[in-house]
C-alpha cells in the first residue's frame, strides 16, 4: 500500500490517542517531517490513510466491548465514531488545501476521486 508500519503506527496514534483529525494530523507531522517529506507529500500520506481508514471503519465496530487498559488498541472504546459521523473530511481537506496554496504548492487528489 506504499505505507510503513512506523507511519502507520504515528497516524494511529495521533488519530486514536491526540484526537487529531485530517487538519490536526497534517499539521502535526508538517513539524515532524519537514526534513524528510515536503507538505504536499505528507498531505497525499495524511489523506491516504483516512480515506483508507473510513472505507474500512465499519470492520472495527463488530468487536465486543472489553476492559481497555491502554490509549491505543484496536478497539475503537465506542467513542470515537467520527467516521461514521462526519464519513467526509472535504472541509479538513480542504483548509490543507489552502494552505499548501499559500505555501505555494498544489493538492493532489489522492485514491482517484474526491470524497463524497
Amino acid at each position: 500500500m506504499g505505507v510503513t508500519y512506523a507511519e502507520l503506527s504515528t497516524y494511529g496514534t495521533l488519530r486514536r490517542v491526540e484526537r487529531l483529525g485530517p487538519w490536526g494530523m497534517w499539521s502535526k507531522l508538517l513539524h515532524q517531517w519537514s526534513d524528510k517529506l515536503s507538505p504536499k507529500d505528507i498531505y497525499t500520506k495524511v489523506r491516504f490513510f483516512f480515506y483508507n481508514y473510513g472505507i474500512n471503519r465499519h470492520k472495527l465496530t463488530t468487536l465486543t466491548p472489553s476492559v481497555h487498559a491502554v490509549n491505543y488498541g484496536v478497539d475503537d472504546n465506542r467513542y470515537d465514531m467520527r467516521q461514521f459521523l462526519y464519513p467526509s473530511m472535504d472541509w479538513a481537506y480542504r483548509k490543507i488545501e489552502r494552505r499548501l496554496e499559500a505555501m505555494g504548492e498544489r493538492a493532489e487528489v489522492v485514491a482517484g476521486k474526491k470524497d463524497e
